[in-house]
């Protein structure tokens, strides 16, 4: 493989991985310095994605810089009245803008990656400097997102401003795709959709988590026949995560625990509300910010992913997979694995379903060692190292 300059431009810093997409932008950046490419990381921090660079490389640069997204209520209704996505316009940013503009005087690529939609607004300004190859990474279908959000969202005002925000971010999102040379999905469900809305070559680039971390330690049966513990962590700053969880306690956990008293339901993640936080229920464990994600998840026996908003792939669920851990989640949640209800992951999509699997699990806890072994073996099979640095050698 020939070695190549590339720019890579994020809507958020690499470091610290403490999300599914930090993990995923990190992973793509380590593997290409892996492949010996040239790698110049150009960042948008903000209050909510800080910067901390924590990899030196001789074949890397890496650069931040600071952008204020937080939500502006004049600039939201300026922008909606022109008819613009205010969720991308937050993005842009004139320093930053004349920022790319000097690295792109100054040096030449090969191959520029976009790891977001959320820095599309300045391809224009980059193909009037640039001749490089341009790719697009796409973690999760935008639009489709806010989609579920409106049709979720009872708030009559809120349900206005986001079928607006639905509709101009379509609009961008499906004109972006047809401007880039390659398009890299995370999921082969987004591929597949992709590929119907356009005729830009699209590829399948997904996650891995490395073979050292795929090992669990044994069941304690005993245990597990006398208290399951169900657990769920996510970052609570992503819509999707924070409006599951409030589902799932209100609609699910508050009847479940009235009949299995000593089951327990622990949660964690970043930017954990407080509102969140202090919710009284009964065994409802809530841990905030966790530190190491591999440790919490062993303490436990059942992952839940209640969302019912998104697209991509879930990379907390690739992880619990790998830890041999069983899921009980949404069909939205578990989009982009190949799974078998009921063989390697639980699907429910109701607060009725979610209530079922779970009396199956507390009733079946054999089961939920099978289930978790299975869902390793599914992990091994699609999300390997050897297959996502194959999947990046043939686009790269």
């Amino acid at each position: 493989m020939d070695k190549k300059n590339i720019l890579i431009l994020s809507n958020k810093p690499a470091y610290p991985k403490n999300d599914g997409g930090s993990f995923a932008i990190s992973q793509m950046l380590e593997i290409l310095l892996e492949l010996n490419h040239n790698v110049t990381f150009v960042c948008i921090e903000t209050n909510k994605h800080p910067s901390f660079k924590n990899i030196s490389k001789n074949n890397l640069t890496y650069k931040s810089f600071f952008i204020d997204t937080k939500i502006k209520i004049n600039k939201l209704i300026t922008t909606l009245l022109n008819r613009k996505s205010y969720i991308i316009q937050r993005f842009f940013d004139e320093n930053f803008k004349n920022f790319l503009e000097d690295i792109l005087s100054k040096n030449s690529f090969d191959l520029i990656l976009f790891e977001s939609l959320y820095c599309s607004l300045y391809l224009k300004y980059i193909l009037k400097l640039s001749k490089a190859k341009i790719i697009y990474r796409c973690h999760n279908i935008e639009h489709k997102i806010w989609f579920h959000e409106k049709k979720l969202n009872y708030n009559i005002f809120q349900k206005i401003y986001l079928n607006f925000e639905y509709e101009f971010l379509k609009k961008f999102e499906l004109k972006f795709w047809n401007k880039v040379d390659i398009i890299c999905s995370i999921s082969n469900k987004d591929r597949d959709y992709i590929i119907s809305k356009t005729k830009t070559k699209v590829k399948l680039v997904s996650v891995f988590f490395s073979e050292s971390n795929q090992n669990n330690e044994d069941y304690n049966e005993k245990k597990m026949s006398t208290i399951i513990k169900f657990f769920h962590i996510g970052s609570m700053d992503w819509r999707p995560n924070l409006s599951g969880i409030r589902w799932f306690l209100e609609k699910i956990w508050k009847k479940f625990i009235l009949k299995n008293k000593k089951s327990e339901f622990h949660i964690g993640g970043k930017s954990m509300p407080k509102k969140i936080i202090n919710l009284e229920y009964a065994n409802y464990y809530n841990h905030s910010f966790i530190n190491k994600i591999e440790t919490f998840m062993k303490k436990y026996d059942v992952m839940i992913v209640p969302i019912k908003s998104g697209s991509g792939i879930r990379i907390k669920i690739i992880q619990a997979m790998t830890l041999k851990k069983c899921i009980i989640s949404t069909s939205i949640g578990a989009e982009g694995i190949d799974y078998t209800h009921r063989k390697n992951i639980i699907i429910a999509n109701t607060h009725d379903q979610f209530y079922n699997e779970m009396i199956y699990c507390v009733k079946n806890p054999g089961k939920i060692k099978e289930i978790g072994e299975n869902a390793y073996l599914l992990s091994k099979k699609y999300f390997s190292k050897k297959n996502i640095v194959n999947q990046i050698k043939t686009i790269f």
